[in-house]
This record gives structure tokens, sequence and C-alpha cells, in this order.
């Protein structure tokens, strides 16, 4: 963004007259313009401390991306270790009741229906025998069985007395370490004993197989049973997170190519200016490469999340511009030279903030459009980069069906 502005700054270096950077924009000519100066003469006349209600040394509270995020939490130290087997990468699938009054072992039917779910994921997403414990699969109804779980009619032999067994020996592990004689149960409660007694959680080791990644990711994000509990969570290995990525990615390359080739047509259609299309094409490199380091690296999405935004994003793009200059050239019917950058940003302004947003976010954005004026990065490219990137957040909280933990067992 710096190498931007300078560019701009020695490419208009001849137009940039600086007694007016302070003041407000110099448009005229138009309805929308007096619109503009109505709205800023009424902005300079209104007091703004009801703008900023919250003093410099105030403390608010520190927003979080997700619910169960944790800066503090060592990757290193989050291990699902067990005696006889390897550390492996995990995902993790965590489970809600969908009732705040059911819990694990409350009904028979509800507990029968969760030990017929991990027979089914572990028969179809691992590679276990039936005769011997597995590591590559890990839930409570198999722990309880003490690895024992070795058919589907077995759940449906399960009974009372037995959920009562097992409640016993789940509360055991739970309350007491020193009288808990499964250790691989005791092992697993540590992982939860934070979380709601609503919730169970299920570890499935993939192992990189794409086929069966794909088909996990398609299918059970969105697994319901009988409204009685539904997947909350789904967190995959950073492994599994780049195979998904590169699978839609190389499945989508042609949305994506066509929706690219469309709005680079619109901008030789409606810019017509070589140099502006080259800041535009710096700022969506940019504007991309910050969605990535924010993504990935400060608050540790999926990497899967930005095969969302980048679809959206694009058309985001073209809609934006297509209806800007369109409405500048042939529905104002303005000279080319009219449709400057200032312009552009006082449409949007005026026809689309005033009536979408409120009022005090509003004036904050003609404040800082106001002391950067003619300043092309900083004046068009800022805010826009802004936008993309609050739009990219609301689409990924919106679409995504799991956000990520810093959990690795």
């Amino acid at each position: 963004m710096t190498s931007i502005c300078i560019m701009s700054f020695i490419y208009n270096r001849d137009q940039i007259h600086y007694k007016h950077l302070l003041r407000g924009f110099q448009a005229h000519g138009t309805k929308v313009s007096d619109e503009y100066r109505k709205l800023i003469a009424l902005i300079r006349e209104t007091q703004t401390a009801h703008l900023y209600p919250h003093s410099i040394n105030s403390k608010t509270l520190q927003q979080i991306p997700y619910p169960s995020f944790n800066p503090h939490i060592n990757p290193c130290s989050k291990r699902f270790y067990l005696s006889k087997c390897p550390i492996l990468p995990y995902t993790e699938l965590i489970f809600e009741f969908n009732d705040n009054n059911t819990k694990l072992f409350d009904d028979l039917n509800t507990f029968k229906s969760i030990c017929k779910l991990e027979w089914n994921l572990r028969s179809f997403y691992t590679n276990c025998s039936t005769n011997h414990s597995c590591c590559q699969f890990i839930g409570p109804v198999e722990l309880l069985f003490n690895d024992q779980l070795i058919s589907f009619e077995q759940c449906d032999n399960i009974t009372q007395n037995d959920l009562d067994k097992y409640n016993q020996e789940w509360f055991l592990c739970k309350t007491s370490s020193s009288s808990c004689l499964n250790s691989k149960l005791e092992n697993y409660l540590t992982y939860i004993k934070s979380s709601s007694s609503l919730i169970f959680k299920i570890y499935i080791s993939i192992e990189n197989n794409e086929t069966k990644l794909i088909h996990l990711y398609d299918t059970i994000y969105n697994y319901k049973y009988k409204k009685i509990f539904y997947l909350k969570f789904l967190n995959f290995d950073l492994n599994d997170e780049e195979i998904l990525f590169n699978y839609y990615l190389e499945k989508n390359h042609y949305l994506i190519y066509l929706t690219l080739c469309l709005y680079l047509f619109c901008l030789v259609l409606f810019v017509k200016n070589f140099f502006f299309i080259l800041i535009i094409i710096f700022h969506i490199l940019l504007t991309y490469f910050s969605c990535f380091i924010i993504y990935y690296y400060l608050f540790h999405f999926p990497i899967t999340i930005l095969n969302y935004t980048s679809l959206i994003l694009y058309l985001f793009f073209i809609l934006i511009d297509s209806f800007l200059w369109y409405t500048c050239w042939f529905i104002n019917k303005h000279r080319r030279d009219d449709c400057t950058i200032q312009r552009i940003i006082e449409n949007l302004l005026t026809q689309t903030f005033l009536y979408l947003i409120p009022k005090n976010l509003t004036a904050i954005i003609v404040f800082v459009i106001t002391y950067t004026n003619q300043i092309i990065a900083l004046q068009c490219f800022t805010v826009f980069s802004f936008l993309l990137v609050s739009i990219s957040f609301f689409i990924s909280f919106i679409l995504y069906p799991g956000n990520r933990i810093i959990f690795e067992i």
C-alpha cells in the first residue's frame, strides 16, 4: 500500500493542490455534489464527541474471532497421547445436543445412536480392524467399550444396566483420576473437561486420504440426528486443510478464471486507463495477501475458507466498478475527465452509505475521505480494501460451517 501511495504521488504530482487537502471535495455541477456539500456542512456543524463515546484510557472488552478462541494455548502442549499409539494428526468433530436438558447418558436411544454414528465413522473413514484397538479413531462410546466395538449390532444390544455402568465409569474417571481404571477414557476427558456437558467429541485420523477427506467435508459438516444432536464444529488438521484447498481450487478454477477475465474486461471497458488498471490490480493482490495473513496466521481459520471469499470478492469487484463507472459516464452523462476518484467516492457516499449504514459511521467515513482529498491510494483503495476485508469476514463467518480452534491432538 505504501508503494502504491508513492507511485500515485509521483504520477499525480502536478495535479495535487495541497492547500485543499484539509478541505472538502471540490465537487460541483451535479445534484449529487449538492447533497454531498449539505452532508459535509451538517457534519461540520455537529459536535463529534458522540462519535467516540469511550475515552482513550477506558477498558473495553477485547474482540475475539470466535467463542472458543484462546491465543494463550500452545498447540505443541495439546497432544492426545496414548501409550500404544503414535502421535497422529486428527480431525476433531464436536457434537452438541439441541436440548439443554439432554446429556450423554440421559437416554438409552440417544446413546445407541451415538454408538452407531461412531461405528459408521470408524468403518468408513479408518482402516481399523474389528478385533483390536484402533489408534485412528477415538470416541466416547468406543472408549467405554474398552476398544471392543466390533459390530454395528453391538450398539443395538446395549441395555439400561450397561448405560448406568458406563455413566458411573464416566463420572468416576472425570472426578477422580486415581480411581479410574480406564486410562484412555481419563485422557480423553481431559480434553472435554472445560467444555459444556452438552458436548461430546470424536477424533478421526484420515491420514491424508483425499477421497475420504472430501467425502467427510461434503457430508458430515451438516450432520443432524433427529433434532437430538448436531455437528457444531469441524476442525481439520493443517495438512488436511491444504488438501481440501487444493482440491476445491482445482475444481473451481474455470469459474475463477471466468470471473477474473470478466472483471478485467469490465476494467478495460469502463476505465480505459491502463495506469489506473495497474493500480487496481496491485490493490487486488494486496487485498488477497492481507486476507491470507489475517485468516491463516492471525485468526487461524482453515485455509479452505479462502475458496469461499475469493469468488464472492471477484463478483463484488465487478458489481462495484460496473455500477460506479456506468453511473458516472452513462446515467449522469459526465465527461470522462469528470469521472475522477473523488466523484466516484462522492457517488458511493451519497447514494450508498447514506442510505444503508448508520449515519455515525457515514460521518466517520466522510471525515476520513475528506482529510485525504485528491490522494488516490488513500482516498479510494484504502477504503475499498477495508470494505472488502470486512465483507470477506462476514461471508466467512456466515458460510463456513466450522471455525478453526488452535488445537492439535
